[in-house]
């Protein structure tokens, strides 16, 4: 069974913080509401700023049997409903070990 979790990341401009938080957390609410019971996101940021005032911010999905592509499809179909203007960076990561 491939249990991927799905990392986002993305540039946010620290002067915007506050106007996309609830921005993205509604994004991710109404995903929860489109894809399989059991889906997990949670939605991160670096503690530090960088020199040029952006922040760093990571979208995770987990789910039990692993993030499949047509979870992939409609993450990207909600991110283009909400209007999220960054480049998205993706990456896969699986568990080692147990």
């Amino acid at each position: 069974m491939n249990q991927q979790t799905l990392f986002v990341y993305y540039k946010v401009p620290q002067t915007q913080h506050a106007q996309w938080i609830p921005i993205v957390e509604r994004m991710q609410q109404s995903l929860l509401q489109k894809t399989p019971m059991g889906l997990k996101c949670s939605l991160l940021k670096r503690p530090e700023v960088s020199a040029e005032g952006q922040e760093t911010w990571m979208e995770v999905y987990e789910h039990a049997k692993g993030v499949d592509q047509t979870m992939v499809e409609l993450i990207n179909e909600e991110v283009k409903l909400a209007g999220l203007p960054f480049k998205r960076a993706s990456e896969f990561f699986i568990p080692l070990g147990r």
